[in-house]
């Protein structure tokens, strides 16, 4: 089934979030772990934080760029320490160079049988249908129980990191936050996606 990802979705609360970051089943994969908390604090769609490569992070400006997608163009995405922090330990551990991807397939490196040829497996990004499989079974266990396959507004799935995290900027710093930290090109866009009918409704002027 094709997934309309502009449709209103699952918002995970503080305490879900919370509980999402801690869960053993993350803890012991740490490149699932770092991957949702890349999906998560740089608001970009899964495929993009695929092709994040060492060189897209600037640890001293504190963005990480983020090529296009769809019809929206490449920006630099400013992100938390924490993330900066977890990234860091992440190329430090895996001896990760300038144009190695941070999103390498593991599997494959270490099947490889020469130095050279592992190598040129850190220089490619894997696919990110492996991760979503991975953590759909993860998000089913401990979210989704009793929830339908096809009721995708009330599913987790890797996209609510990014609608999740929108949000949050939305309710603390209003649409135009929400719409630059999503990438879009319009603000309508943007309403629609974070469910918001009309944004004037929801504004309490405190007057």
């Amino acid at each position: 089934i094709k997934v309309d990802r502009n449709e209103a979705g699952r918002v995970l609360s503080d305490e879900e979030l919370e509980k999402l970051w801690n869960l053993d089943d993350l803890i012991v994969k740490p490149k699932l772990f770092l991957f949702l908390k890349a999906c998560y604090h740089t608001g970009a769609r899964p495929s993009a934080v695929m092709d994040i490569q060492v060189k897209h992070i600037n640890f001293n400006k504190g963005t990480i760029h983020i090529r296009a997608m769809k019809q929206g163009k490449p920006y630099d995405a400013r992100v938390s320490k924490e993330l900066l922090d977890l990234l860091k330990e992440w190329i430090k551990k895996n001896h990760l160079l300038h144009d190695n991807f941070i999103f390498y397939p593991e599997q494959l490196y270490k099947r490889a049988p020469s130095k050279e040829e592992k190598e040129k497996y850190k220089n490619q990004s894997t696919r990110y249908q492996k991760y979503a499989d991975q953590l759909r079974k993860i998000f089913n266990k401990h979210f989704n129980q009793n929830i339908g396959t096809y009721d995708l507004a009330y599913r987790v799935s890797v996209y609510t990191m990014r609608r999740t995290a929108a949000t949050k900027v939305y309710k603390k710093f209003g649409i135009v936050h929400a719409k630059r930290f999503l990438n879009h090109t319009e603000i309508d866009t943007t309403m629609k996606y974070l469910n918001i009918e009309d944004d004037m409704e929801l504004i309490d002027y405190g007057l």
